[in-house]
C-alpha cells in the first residue's frame, strides 16, 4: 500500500501525505472530480499466455500493481487502452499469474 500512496502523491505533487490528502490535491488541480475513486482491478494471466486483461472506466490512470498470487514471470508492461487494462509479462506464464492493479477512475 505504501507504493500506491507514493504513486498518488507523485501524481498530486504532494510528498508523504496520506491518500486522501493527495486525492484532494488532485481534485484541486482539476485532475479528479468528486465522483473519482481509487479502485483495485484483478488481472489474471493464464498459463502459457503472455498477457491478461480487465475492464476499466475510460480515462482511468494506473497508480500501481502488485502480485496477488503466483508470479513466475516479470511484468513487462501495464497499460490502459480506452476501457481495457492489460498486464503484459516478459515471457509466457508457466502457471496462472494473478495481479492487483490499482487505478484512479474519473
Amino acid at each position: 500500500m505504501a507504493r500506491i500512496r507514493t504513486a498518488v502523491n507523485t501524481l498530486a505533487g504532494t510528498t508523504g501525505k496520506n491518500i486522501r490528502v493527495a486525492f484532494e490535491a488532485l481534485a484541486a488541480k482539476g485532475a479528479v472530480v468528486g465522483t473519482s475513486k481509487i479502485v483495485t482491478k484483478t488481472v489474471t494471466v493464464d498459463a502459457a499466455a503472455a498477457s491478461g486483461t480487465a475492464t476499466v472506466v475510460a480515462g482511468s490512470t494506473i497508480l500501481g500493481i502488485y502480485p496477488a498470487g503466483n508470479q513466475d514471470q516479470l511484468v513487462d508492461n501495464v497499460a490502459i487502452s480506452t476501457t481495457t487494462l492489460t498486464v503484459t509479462l516478459a515471457a509466457n506464464a508457466t502457471a496462472t499469474n494473478t495481479y492487483k492493479v490499482v487505478v484512479l477512475e474519473p
